[in-house]
């Protein structure tokens, strides 16, 4: 369908907390640890799903972030723009906290698709960041604070 809004949510895509927590404990949790599945973005969800994005910027670009749970300035330093077309772990961390934030990029799929960039140019709209669609440092920066 076309044309949708990128900041509600339909029948067909109702991602929930618990499946950004069930999501985060099959590909992070072994190596992370689990959350609770509980349905709550509470500051554990929000601190593991920073540890996974420091973990995957270390096993992706070699950052040599400490994985600690807090997005501060070696993090956002670190950070690459991601733009439309992107596809992986990264992008599905930066969707599960659109989403835990309240906006809808309309999947939880690691593809930084249209629904993707529309989400996150809203998302900077309504933040007062640059309006560009891309999800660069002060952008993630944001999301994850």
């Amino acid at each position: 369908k076309m044309g949708q809004p990128t900041t509600s949510t339909n029948e067909s895509n109702s991602v929930t907390v618990l499946n950004i927590q069930k999501g985060y404990n099959s590909k992070f949790g072994s190596t992370l640890g689990t959350i609770a599945e509980d349905n709550s973005a509470g500051p554990d969800t929000r601190k593991h799903l920073i540890m996974a994005l420091q973990y995957e910027m270390n096993k992706q670009y070699g950052s040599n972030l400490v994985i600690d749970g807090s997005f501060g300035p070696a993090t956002k330093k670190a950070f690459y723009d991601l733009t439309q077309g992107v596809y992986g772990n990264i992008t599905w961390l930066c969707q599960a906290m659109l989403y835990i934030k309240g906006y809808n990029p309309n999947g939880l799929d690691c593809s930084y698709g249209p629904g993707m960039k529309a989400c996150v140019t809203q998302y900077q709209k309504d933040k007062g960041l640059k309006v560009d669609g891309i999800l660069g440092p002060n952008t993630a920066y944001s999301l994850f604070n």
